[in-house]
């Protein structure tokens, strides 16, 4: 084979091995998914306790619904009208849903069990069931636990995500 032939092929094969590495590089750096508005894909979260507590999230939008015992002697817990209904409608800054989807990375939602077994079924507390469904990017959980379960991961998820939802409502 001719000296200056092989040089040539030397010289395709590194230009080659170049584009190839560039283009690897790009790949690497993909944007994340993003909405129409350019803004990182968003997380959907559902979080509902014994129908006294709803969180909900889908794109910008906080709705959060809690309740809160009405005072008097006739107040029955067991009755949903002994309870005042409150709700709080919030759009989301960037920051707040950049808060989200690390609560979602921090609590590793996506590996959660979807079901926890109640600790006692004929307790007052396997009555109240909890219920944790987030989506994003092409994943979904769902979780359901009850009050009396052993689920340490999806409780202090709720609960973290309960508080966040009071706060940014200016319920506590």
């Amino acid at each position: 084979m001719n000296v200056h032939l092989r040089r040539g092929l030397g010289l395709l094969l590194a230009l080659q091995f170049t584009v190839l590495m560039a283009q690897a590089s790009r790949a690497s750096k993909a944007p994340r998914p993003v909405d129409q508005a350019g803004r990182p894909a968003g997380l959907s979260v559902h979080y509902g306790h014994a129908v006294l507590t709803d969180v909900d999230v889908e794109g910008a939008e906080l709705q959060y619904v809690w309740h809160t015992l009405k005072r008097g002697p006739r107040a029955h817990q067991q009755s949903l009208a002994a309870y005042d209904r409150h709700e709080a409608k919030k759009r989301l800054t960037p920051g707040q849903q950049a808060w989200l989807r690390g609560w979602a990375r921090k609590h590793q939602v996506f590996v959660f069990k979807p079901k926890y077994a109640s600790g006692d079924p004929r307790s007052y507390g396997a009555a109240f069931v909890s219920q944790l469904r987030v989506r994003q990017e092409g994943q979904t959980c769902t979780v359901q636990w009850d009050d009396t379960s052993r689920a340490p991961g999806p409780n202090a998820a709720a609960g973290e995500l309960v508080d966040w939802a009071a706060k940014l409502a200016g319920a506590r």
